[in-house]
């Protein structure tokens, strides 16, 4: 499959600034948000039934239509959904967790991006639980500057009132529940309900002091018109108001439903009217009835918002009262299919008008890819961080310095470092001069900074579209990408500077750890800068670099150093203010000694997130501060099961781990809502009619948890991960450290991102096994459904699947579900062509390493053998998989379906089907093509079994092989020259094939050089007449001989290099052979032979052998030597015992072999 190419010049200026690097902060374009967000505003307890049908009909629908038409997710929030009736109202936090999602929805959404939905309810006016200290200093001192009957208790709102200081600006807090109704929090249900009867009582009070304290204060002009509004209005008005009054044009992004019953006045009586209306109670009459003020106030409300919208954006319906549920499925089913589809073509109207059209990249995915990790780097710098000016001088000078090795930077996790590198990045103008291209990626952002190979091809595209290269000479393969990589470090003009920043090496997978003696370069060329931050407690990595890529290179590694305590407490100070919060005097003080014992950026965040809730009146010397970053996290947790749940926790935290890119939260509330665990936690006692978690519930949990988290796009949807990989350990640790429940988190996520449970119902048991209430036991969870395309965009490309194709192989894998994993995936030719045309060929090969079997294997050596055909033309595909499969078509079953599929589904892309198999057929002898960087003229097979070595004599680098793998394993240099190996593997032997004279010994694994032998200079005679003869090792001995007139025996130690024997011999010599057990040497002089002892030098045998040899070979049990002639056909066997030969002879083998000569 070919690459969509892109040139420098086709490039706008704007992209080429980024991919360069040359750009200011305000420069880098904003993550496009890929979800569209609805917030649906109602009173909750009057629109329970409707807001159930929207669940199950509506907005799966609109979800469908944004996904396939526009490629974005769409998430409707109804706060209210999925609460029993009567808790509706009464949940903490719920209007400032409101307020904040209907500010988000605003920010982050085209289209329509608020509902309301009106009945007749208007709800209480507002109790806030917090005030602002003017505002409540101007109502108190209304209060008591007037003495009436219903101002006599002002001093109620004092003494339930507490004044934080600690807030920016200081606010007044509402007193807990429990402190101010101590029954509240009693074991006792008896106790607890007439704890709540005092609390509705004692609320109605305040309710009715501070809304006659805003009278007053607005009376008196302490208090102006719209402050009086906001505290004389409901909930519902406000947040109403807040979602069309903020929005830009609500003709395009607000849709009201007014719903009326008409005889709802007959029925105030009953005890379910309070959830359709507001009741009051008339003591004249002593009967109930609607209350007045709030349906005036109800009427004014629908009359303003009329007022604001079209009429294509308004939906109204009259109903009647339908016995005790009201609003009946059943008996107003029509009204309610009737209300759906109105609402849903509404909205589809909305979409269509505003959401911008897709713009669907074919050349700019490096470009992408670079957005991705800039604004990654804006985000980071831009958060508080210690000041560690001395380490960001120290990077200064690595980047106009003269160092020429990369530069690690490593610390201790959470100690600042992709802060300190980030801020960094946006000052590297000021200190490069001239033409400069920076690169920068945080390893695990996204998935192609996940694993080596795709970081590699990333980074190289992008420095070819930055130096005029062609894109499409980029290698997909793992091993041709880190050549290409090299040989492109090292080919940048001197005239341009290269800069590139790998933060978080230790993040790559596990796997490309081994391979760091293969891709990061030892040297580089002084205008090519290489920073690499590792955390200090990947100890195994950060060994391979201080012990194998910078031996002996201090000056190449850079320790983050742990601030210092007033760093630290600026920085404290600088977190709680980007919140407005701060702490008092007191409380610094014992944050201060804390922060001593614990000095990091990291633990720095955790204590800004526990102070940011302390109170000035709180008393910390009661407060468990946590001493370090473990402890930090770990405290944490224990206070979001207490507060969320275990199982909520737990759970939502698991599955952003588990799914390695993140999730949006569309894809998290799915993935809850498969987990019956959760929902049987969550639903006890009530069990709404769609069995999904309630939206709040990952809101309220991810609202507490957001300043750790952080936001990007993956595969086309936007996710959230964690910033901190210590975030990641801890849950691992903590929560996915039980085998079940391991494999239980990723058999969801498979089901999920498989579209398992879409369009069907998936039973569900509570824990004793018991069914639950009514239709929720086989409830459709409405989660979308993962075909393997979207169908056409608007321009006429296929839109893939791609978060199915990158999640789906992993998860099977972790749960252990291989049976599917086979039939969805290796043995699946809709998979295997879709996608390869989404990603690429190499990315599906990537996935046959999940189950190493033989019928899977032999998929992946077809594929692998026809990669550059399929690359080159996917529509290939089904051929090449029959062509190379067809042997095992009976033999193996799942390969025998795969070929059907190719047979059949195949003949869309190629009407070519092949009856005979090709020449290469998987799983015969060839195992690897190794492919050298020059042509060889030298192969060793070293003793460890293992590896292979290659080198061509002019050469200085010696090319290793790992057999096992079939990957390059790093070069040796060493000298030019013949190559010989100890047995041992330790030494490298090279002899000048030029002169002949000199001998050099290296370390084998590292290429030092320890010493050079000249034999020349310990012979005498004529040094014209100088020829070197065979040369043979053991580990501690090289044994040469050479020739002047007559040949001579040299026997030299190693590593030493000392000669340390000198033996003239009568004649020439062309045989030298060190036996198997290392203590004798052998050769010949002219027809006699010769044994000397390599532990005492001593001659041990001179015998005659009948005939000059050119070839001697010594069994390895050392009772046999055979030696032959290149011009004679027989063969002389000797018959030895120890020192001794007992017996020589000759075997003709002229009738065996007439006319060869033996080697």
């Amino acid at each position: 499959m070919k690459q969509d190419v892109t040139s420098k010049t086709e490039m706008t200026s704007k992209e080429l600034t980024l991919l360069t690097g040359r750009m200011s902060t305000d420069d880098i374009p904003s993550v496009q948000s890929r979800v569209n967000k609805i917030f649906l505003c109602s009173a909750g307890t009057d629109t329970v039934t409707e807001r159930d049908a929207f669940v199950g009909r509506v907005y799966p629908r609109l979800r469908a239509y944004c996904r396939d038409k526009y490629g974005m997710e769409l998430q409707v929030l109804d706060l209210n959904w999925g609460i029993p009736q009567e808790l509706i109202g009464h949940q903490t936090d719920m209007t400032s967790l409101s307020i904040q999602e209907i500010q988000r929805s605003l920010a982050l959404s085209s289209g329509p991006n608020f509902i309301a939905f009106l009945g007749q309810k208007y709800g209480p006016l507002s109790l806030p639980d917090v005030i602002l200290s003017e505002e409540f200093e101007a109502i108190m001192l209304a209060l008591y500057g007037h003495k009436g009957r219903d101002t006599r208790k002002a001093d109620m709102l004092e003494r339930l009132y507490d004044l934080d200081d600690n807030n920016i600006p200081p606010v007044y807090v509402l007193k807990e529940k429990c402190q101010i109704v101590p029954e509240l929090s009693s074991s006792d249900s008896s106790e607890r309900e007439v704890g709540g009867a005092k609390w509705e009582e004692l609320q109605t009070e305040l309710r009715a002091l501070l809304h006659k304290g805003v009278e007053l204060a607005h009376l008196n002009g302490s208090l102006d018109s719209e402050t009086r509004d906001r505290y004389l209005a409901s909930d519902l008005e406000n947040l109403t108001c807040l979602g069309f009054d903020s929005n830009d044009d609500t003709s395009k992004r607000c849709v009201l439903i007014t719903r009326t019953i008409a005889d709802l006045k007959n029925y105030s009586q009953e005890p379910r009217a309070q959830y359709f209306a507001d009741v009051t109670y008339n003591d004249m009459e002593e009967r109930l009835e609607l209350d007045q003020v709030s349906v005036e106030k109800l009427d004014r409300l629908k009359k303003n918002l009329h007022a604001r919208i079209p009429d294509s954006n308004r939906i109204h319906w009259e109903v009647l009262w339908r016995y005790e549920e009201v609003i009946h499925p059943q008996l107003h089913k029509e009204y309610l299919q009737t209300l759906c589809q109105q609402l849903y073509e509404v909205c589809v109207g909305l979409i269509d008008e505003d959401i911008p059209v897709p713009e669907l990249t074919t050349g700019h995915g490096v470009y992408d890819e670079a957005v991705q990790h800039w604004s990654r780097c804006r985000y980071t710098a831009a958060t508080c961080m210690c000041n560690q000016e001395t380490l960001l001088n120290r990077l200064r000078e690595y980047l106009v310095g003269n160092l020429t090795t990369p530069l690690v930077v490593y610390g201790a996790p959470g100690s600042g470092k992709s802060k300190m590198i980030s801020k960094m990045a946006f000052h590297i103008s000021e200190l490069l001069t001239g033409e400069y291209i920076f690169i920068l990626r945080y390893i695990g952002h996204t998935p192609k900074a996940n694993d080596l190979r795709q970081l590699l091809v990333s980074i190289c595209q992008q420095i070819a579209l930055t130096t005029d290269r062609p894109e499409e000479e980029v290698p997909l393969e793992l091993k041709e990408v880190i050549k290409y990589y090299q040989r492109l470090l090292a080919s940048i003009p001197s005239d341009i500077r290269l800069v590139i920043i790998l933060d978080g090496l230790e993040q790559l997978h596990s796997d490309s750890h081994s391979l760091i003696l293969n891709w990061v370069p030892c040297t580089l060329p002084p205008h090519v800068k290489l920073i690499m931050s590792i955390n200090s407690t990947a100890r195994d990595l950060l060994e391979q670099f201080t012990q194998d890529v910078l031996p002996e290179s201090p000056e190449s590694f850079l320790e983050m150093v742990s601030a210092t305590v007033d760093e630290c407490e600026d920085m404290l100070s600088q977190l709680l203010i980007s919140v407005d919060r701060s702490v008092t005097s007191t409380q610094m003080a014992v944050l201060k000694r804390v922060i001593e014992g614990e000095p990091l950026p990291l633990y720095v965040e955790l204590l800004a997130n526990l102070a940011k809730d302390w109170n000035s009146f709180t008393d910390v010397s009661s407060v468990y501060i946590p001493l370090n970053c473990e402890d930090g996290i770990r405290d944490l947790f224990d206070k979001l099961e207490k507060k969320h749940g275990y199982m909520m926790v737990s759970r939502a935290l698991s599955y952003i781990v588990a799914s390695s890119s993140g999730l949006s939260d569309c894809e998290m509330e799915d993935v809850l809502s498969l987990d019956e665990d959760l929902l049987n936690e969550i639903y006890q006692d009530f069990h709404p009619t769609v069995r999904r978690v309630p939206p709040m519930k990952w809101l309220m949990l991810k609202r507490d948890i957001e300043s750790f988290l952080s936001y990007r796009e993956s595969d086309g949807v936007t996710v959230t991960t964690w910033q901190h990989e210590s975030f990641n350990h801890a849950i691992n640790s903590r929560y996915l450290c039980n085998d079940a429940t391991f494999t239980l988190v990723h058999s969801n996520l498979a089901d999920y991102f498989l579209g398992t449970w879409s369009a069907r119902t998936k039973p569900a048991y509570l824990e004793n096994g018991n069914k639950l209430p009514g239709n929720a036991t086989i409830s459709d969870r409405k989660v979308p459904s993962q075909p393997h395309t979207y169908g056409e965009s608007i321009e006429g490309l296929m839109r893939f699947n791609k978060r199915m194709y990158n999640q789906v192989p992993r998860h099977l894998h972790l749960s252990g579900r291989y049976k599917e994993l086979n039939n969805l995936a290796f043995f699946n030719y809709e998979w295997l062509y879709s996608k390869t045309r989404a990603l690429s060929l190499q990315h599906v090969m990537d996935d046959f390493e999940l189950n190493p079997i033989e019928e899977v294997g032999f998929v992946e050596e077809a594929l692998r053998v026809s990669k550059h055909i399929i690359e080159d033309d996917v529509n290939s595909l089904p051929i090449e998989i029959t062509g190379h499969l067809l042997p095992y078509y009976a033999s193996h079953s799942n390969i025998r379906s795969l070929i059907r599929q190719c047979d059949t589904d195949g003949l869309q892309q190629c009407a070519l089907v092949p009856n005979f198999p090709y020449h290469h057929v998987p799983g015969t002898s060839l195992e690897y093509t190794l492919e050298c960087p020059n042509v060889t003229e030298e192969i060793l097979y070293l003793h460890d079994g293992r590896h292979l070595a290659c080198k061509r004599k002019d050469d200085p680098y010696i090319h290793r092989f790992d057999l096992k793998s079939g990957d390059a394993v790093k070069p040796v240099f060493v000298s030019i020259g013949e190559l010989y190996l100890t047995p041992d593997n330790k030494y490298f032997i090279i002899v000048d094939h030029v002169t002949e004279k000199a001998i050099k010994i290296h370390e084998a694994e590292t290429g030092t050089f320890l010493k050079q032998i000249i034999l020349l200079n310990h012979i005498q005679g004529k040094t014209s007449l100088y020829k070197k003869g065979p040369l043979s090792l053991n580990n501690t001995h090289l044994c040469a001989v050479v020739t002047l007139a007559n040949s001579v025996l040299c026997i030299c130690n190693i590593p030493s290099g000392e000669v340390v024997l000198v033996l003239p011999l009568e004649g020439k010599s062309h045989v030298c052979q060190i036996s198997p057990d290392g203590r004798r040497v052998f050769c010949n002089a002219n027809a006699f032979l010769l044994s000397i002892d390599l532990i005492t030098l001593q001659p041990l045998l001179n015998i005659p052998i009948g005939s000059q040899p050119n070839n001697i070979i010594l069994t390895q049990d050392g009772l046999r030597g055979y030696l032959s002639n290149d011009l004679d056909t027989r063969l002389t066997v000797m018959h030895m015992n120890g020192d001794h030969v007992d017996m020589i002879y000759r075997a003709v083998l002229e009738d065996k072999m007439p006319g060869d000569c033996i080697q």
